[in-house]
């Protein structure tokens, strides 16, 4: 899913171009089929709500949108796109050493690149196209995608948080002046886990029998209903391979550990009536936070920095052939051609998307893993501020997971259905309702989380650039313990 899609966004358009054919280009066979899977999540379009490549004309890949895109594409004279198959084949690529890549060498080519017809992408769904088992995986996941909807029963939200994305409240929540309430909202948000704030809770108990503190139950239900936040729960398996999504819904057993989906004993001793997993994870919703953000006045003017932006980048343009100042994500050469052709208007959203991990303790197996989105409407002394930041999911270890996509899966269907019929938000600071766009900008991670989104070998690998270059890598010895022998590399 979100795997290889980052090399159609984080280049400009020629260098993406470059990068998509050195890929095509590389001697491994299973590169073929990567560069495949890069297209199909780039092209699954609502992922990125981007088509960038079927709108730029790129000769090999077909837009899935049809030909209201294609009609979009800009001509063949604008520098900032590629034109035919002939600026391809006449490209200035950087000069490879056969040696080490044989990138210029065609019988190092995949044979079956030539049956792919240019401009088909449901040629690259074929069975015998994908040969390798994670990219079928992945393409599945992929498709799994394309016909999400915001009431997929699979997705798991309330029938109530359903009708508020189509019809958000208008008013403000109530303030709540009870002291003890107050007080039991506060111990909650400072540490939400239930075995703290029940102890917490027992602790004033015995200190002042007459405090009326609501139980952990009662004020995580009032603070849902203020909000309108709730997370919606799915299983995976216990040594946290892999979440029970997507094309690993109706699995029993851990395809990769064979460890079950459900607690055994109880399992048995009812009849198979009572299936209770063995673990789960947690997945907060993008949409009823953005909605949470715009109902109070005072964040929701700070929104509307990237409505301003926008208009100050394109009245300035209009004029100049670039910019002054380049000093936020905001004036990138990609966004910046979304902003020129209507794809992010004055009302829509762009988010950014960061994941990474954590060891919870020092002696013991205690992997963890947080998503976050980080709302580029806001400015940037503002977006990466702890309050706005938007946690998407925790996913708990005790282990790395082995498949990614399957506990990423939850929040990218949410945020597909999203783009497909919009999101409904009342705007405080406008006092009207809108309907926007959710544009999904960035992907980011460190070295080793980049491993995990992009399905490469990462840092440490042979050939782990993220943008194909070709480049291989290497592994220095200390300078203390360098080789005698002249041949191998040295660090100084």
């Amino acid at each position: 899913m979100l795997r290889r899609a980052h090399v159609c966004v984080q280049l400009d358009p020629l260098m993406r171009t470059h990068a998509l054919q050195l890929a095509l280009q590389t001697n491994k066979h299973d590169n073929q089929e990567t560069m495949q899977v890069i297209l199909l999540v780039h092209l699954s379009g609502d992922i990125l709500n981007d088509a960038n490549c079927a709108a730029k004309g790129y000769p090999f890949i077909g837009s899935p949108l049809g030909p209201s895109v294609q009609s979009n594409a800009p001509q063949s004279g604008d520098v900032g796109s590629s034109g035919g198959a002939e600026d391809l084949d006449t490209m200035d690529l950087p000069s490879q050493d056969p040696a080490n890549c044989r990138l210029d060498d065609p019988t190092h080519l995949n044979p079956n690149a030539s049956e792919l017809p240019p401009g088909d992408i449901e040629d690259l769904w074929l069975q015998d196209t994908i040969h390798l088992k994670d990219l079928k995986t992945t393409a599945d996941f992929v498709k799994s995608l394309q016909g999400a909807t915001l009431d997929d029963p699979n997705l798991g939200m309330s029938d109530e948080a359903i009708h508020c994305l189509h019809n958000p409240p208008h008013e403000q929540p109530p303030v709540v002046s009870n002291k003890y309430t107050r007080l039991a909202i506060d111990l909650f948000l400072i540490n939400p886990s239930d075995i703290t704030y029940e102890e917490n809770r027992a602790a004033i108990l015995r200190c002042s029998p007459d405090a009326d503190i609501p139980s952990y139950y009662k004020i995580k239900r009032l603070v849902t209903d203020l909000t309108g936040i709730d997370s919606v729960v799915h299983h995976m398996c216990v040594n946290s391979c892999i979440a029970y999504t997507g094309p690993f819904l109706d699995l029993q057993v851990c395809p990769i550990c064979s460890e079950p989906r459900y607690d055994q004993f109880r399992l048995r001793t009812s009849p198979g009536s009572e299936r209770v997993p063995y673990q789960e994870f947690h997945t907060i919703l993008i949409g009823p936070q953005l909605q949470a953000l715009y109902r109070s006045q005072e964040s929701a003017s700070w929104a509307h920095y990237l409505c301003e932006e926008r208009s100050r980048v394109l009245e300035h343009l209009e004029h100049h052939d670039w910019l002054d100042e380049y000093s936020d994500v905001l004036h990138g050469t990609d966004l910046i051609m979304a902003f020129q052709d209507g794809r992010i208007n004055q009302d829509d959203i762009v988010l950014m998307f960061s994941i990474d991990g954590a060891q919870l303790y020092a002696m013991k197996a205690s992997a963890c893993w947080i998503y976050i989105w980080v709302l580029l409407n806001l400015s940037p002394a503002q977006r990466y501020k702890k309050s706005h930041i938007l946690i998407g999911s925790f996913i708990p270890g005790p282990n790395n997971p082995k498949n990614i996509d399957s506990f990423l899966f939850p929040g990218l269907q949410h945020l597909v259905a999203l783009q497909r019929e919009g999101l409904h938000i009342w705007d405080a600071a406008l006092q009207r309702e809108v309907v926007s766009k959710v544009f999904l900008a960035l992907i980011t991670a460190d070295g080793p989380g980049m491993m995990h989104i992009t399905g490469l070998v990462g840092y440490h690998g042979k050939h782990g650039c993220r943008l194909y270059c070709g480049m291989r890598g290497c592994r220095m010895l200390p300078a203390l313990r360098s080789p005698a022998r002249s041949d191998l590399p040295r660090l100084m």
